[in-house]
C-alpha cells in the first residue's frame, strides 16, 4: 500500500519504518527497502540515508547483510515487482473506466 500512497506519506517517518522492516521482517524485507528508496531522489541518497539508519537492536547484522545485497544488485531489482503491480493496476483502472461508457 505504501508504494501507491507514497505521495501522501511522511517521507522521514516512512523511511525509518521501512528500513526497520528491512532489518527485522521475515516476509518481503527487500520490498520494504524498494518502497523506502522511492522516497529518495536517487539510489545514492537512499544508501546514504540507509547507512546512517540504526536498525532495531539485535538485527544489526541482518540489516547490514540485506543492505549489502541491495547495493550489489541495485534498488531497481527489488522495485521491479512493484512497478509491474502498479502497471497492472493502472491498466485495470483504465479498462474499467473506459469500458463502462
Amino acid at each position: 500500500m505504501a508504494w501507491f500512497a507514497e505521495p501522501a506519506l511522511n517521507p522521514v517517518e516512512s523511511m525509518v519504518r521501512l528500513l526497520n522492516n528491512l532489518a527485522n521482517t521475515l516476509g518481503h524485507p527487500l520490498i520494504a527497502a524498494g518502497v523506502a528508496a522511492r522516497f529518495m531522489g536517487s539510489e545514492e541518497d537512499f544508501f546514504n540515508f540507509a547507512r546512517e539508519h540504526t536498525p532495531p537492536a539485535g538485527f544489526e547484522e541482518q540489516y547490514k547483510e540485506r543492505l549489502d545485497y541491495l547495493e550489489e544488485h541495485g534498488v531497481l531489482s527489488v522495485q521491479v515487482p512493484l512497478w509491474q503491480l502498479e502497471s497492472e493496476c493502472r491498466q485495470r483502472i483504465e479498462k474499467t473506466a473506459f469500458s463502462s461508457k
